[in-house]
């Protein structure tokens, strides 16, 4: 059971690095900076992957992880900011509706979990969870944004990709709180790579436009 759990874990690092070469690809294809920004943002995804799957060995390894996410959500972030002229529209608050929902969400995971008898260090996680929620929670503003103002069929399967990314996070994020349930790894998996794709997807060169 044991070796069967590490070859899973094995195979979901194959995949984020996959994803690394893909995003790769797309930078020297497509040669445009905001491509070359979701590599980077990919890049430290992956080394989030790594730190929080124990196969860098690091004093912190949660603190780390949570660190490299942060990284990667900066250039995300950078990276729609680019794409948009105008960053404060509709979408951009819609996106912001979207953020407050998931802090909402882990706000009441953390008291509805079994989080025994409590003290600083849960009160410590908890402010870590709510920080890290309103960074991907910014990247989602830049991202609904960018696709109320583009309009175009990639612009809503970025949208889809950064609530697949929350959605994965809040699923590793509640553990952290004590709660569990079956397939919550594997939901993990399925949600976090396919978030990732459709985050760095891309197939417009420079100047395209594609409005629905």
């Amino acid at each position: 059971m044991a070796y069967f759990q590490r070859f899973i874990c094995d195979f979901n690092m194959l995949i984020s690095f996959g994803l690394v070469i893909f995003s790769l690809i797309l930078a020297l294809v497509l040669k445009k900076p905001t491509n070359v920004l979701r590599f980077v943002a990919m890049v430290f995804g992956f080394l989030g992957d790594l730190t929080l799957a124990f196969y860098i060995n690091m004093d912190n390894s949660f603190l780390w992880g949570v660190a490299f996410f942060i990284i990667c959500h900066i250039f995300y972030f950078l990276a729609y900011k680019k794409e948009v002229k105008n960053l404060f529209n509709k979408g951009f608050w819609i996106g912001e509706g979207i953020t407050y929902l998931f802090i909402i969400g882990i706000i009441i995971s953390f008291f509805k979990g079994k989080i025994g008898p409590g003290g600083p260090e849960y009160i410590l996680l908890l402010g870590i969870s709510i920080f890290y929620g309103l960074i991907i929670g910014t990247v989602c503003s830049a991202v609904t944004a960018c696709a109320y103002e583009k309009r175009t069929v990639l612009s809503i399967l970025n949208v889809l990709g950064i609530l697949f990314f929350i959605i994965s996070d809040f699923l590793i994020g509640i553990n952290f709180f004590n709660i569990d349930f079956q397939l919550r790894n594997d939901l993990i998996w399925i949600f976090y790579p396919i978030g990732q794709f459709l985050l760095i997807l891309d197939w417009n060169k420079k100047g395209v436009k594609n409005e629905l």
